[in-house]
């Protein structure tokens, strides 16, 4: 992993095996590794997670949606 991203990155295992999107097993990784990370939101394009809207009280939101959001509270 390049420097600056393991410097701005945050590594986990997940502990717990998911099974929430049955159409496309592999999201069930990115839904576990937030579980793992304590993620307060999932930037994704990926429509099978964006149907989820929130799992576990985690946010599941497009880059643009996520970025307009970002940008009006830092102002």
């Amino acid at each position: 992993m390049d420097g600056h991203l393991r410097a701005i990155s945050h590594v986990v295992t997940p502990v717990e095996r998911i099974d929430a999107v049955p159409d496309d097993e592999d999201d069930n990784k990115i839904l576990e590794c937030a579980i793992a990370a304590g993620s307060d939101v999932i930037v994704s394009g990926d429509a099978h997670l964006l149907r989820l809207n929130t799992f576990r009280n985690i946010k599941i939101r497009r880059p643009a949606d996520f970025l307009a959001a970002f940008q009006a509270r830092a102002r």
